[in-house]
């Protein structure tokens, strides 16, 4: 006969338990509370041959837990003081059935409560001071204002609509980045993050000077000092330029950002040959 493989329970530090003295050591009310609704602490016990502490767990009201009575059924101390929201507890678990269905990436169920399923619920994560949150949905909606914060897509890949002209800031100046997330074409000039590229900045690539060797043949050192130094401003202009840029207007500047090298500054006139 096969050997039954037995499941942990993950605790909200991240343990997982798979003994009773495990559970004990790393409790946490809130959580042994969510695996009580949706049968789990049931199963996981019955498992272990707690066959005493199955039947008296089945004698509660599984819709009105008993926390004094479960605390003692577990044998870990119980504080009157401590107060649970236990429909947020079961719709937290529906949620979580529901990413189930979409993810199996350890790190999103694990962040069940930093998931928005709508707008409101964004907000609310948003006015609650998360930096990551994970959204589950097809269509959202940002703001500038909430700076420093990762956006990161579950299942089907959301569209995000970003509420303020994008030239008034743009996304990195607000240190705002995406992960599986679609963003409006007037932003595509930052950079959007798939899963792979999760934790890099969104900025356009930083151009070198390099001369063709075409023209470089032609040039002493002063004038390819000079060239070099020209190609130094003109770019350091284009970046720090703020404005609104259309799909064509952004392939025009990297047109003109690769086609700097190679030019010819005279000082003396003031004009690029």
């Amino acid at each position: 006969m096969a050997k039954k493989i037995k499941f942990a329970l993950t605790m909200k530090d991240g343990v997982k338990v798979r003994t009773l003295e495990e559970l004990q050591a790393h409790f946490d009310l809130e959580t042994i509370i969510g695996y009580f609704l949706d049968g789990k602490l049931e199963k996981w016990l019955e498992d272990r041959y707690y066959d005493e502490k199955v039947k008296a767990l089945r004698q509660l009201d599984a819709n009105l837990p008993d926390i004094r009575a479960i605390c003692n059924i577990l044998e870990v101390p119980y504080a009157e003081t401590v107060k649970l929201d236990i429909d947020g507890i079961q719709e937290q678990n529906e949620k979580l059935d529901i990413l189930k269905q979409l993810t199996d990436d350890d790190n999103v169920l694990a962040n069940i409560s930093k998931v928005a399923f709508s707008q409101d619920e964004l907000e609310a994560l948003l006015a609650r001071g998360e930096r990551t949150i994970y959204l589950c949905g097809e269509t959202f909606s940002i703001s500038l204002k909430w700076e420093n914060r990762t956006y990161i897509g579950v299942g089907k890949t959301p569209y995000i609509t970003i509420k303020e002209e994008i030239s008034l800031k743009t996304l990195e100046q607000c240190q705002i980045s995406f992960v599986n997330i679609r963003v409006p074409e007037y932003a595509h000039s930052v950079q959007t993050l798939n899963t792979e590229e999760q934790g890099s900045t969104c900025h356009r690539k930083h151009s070198t000077y390099k001369a063709s060797q075409a023209f470089d043949f032609m040039l002493n050192n002063q004038q390819r000092k000079e060239s070099e130094t020209l190609f130094d401003c003109i770019i350091e202009e284009l970046e720090n330029y703020q404005f609104n840029p259309d799909k064509e207007s952004d392939k025009l500047l990297k047109v003109i950002e690769n086609n700097l090298s190679g030019y010819i500054f005279d000082p003396d006139y003031k004009k690029i040959y």
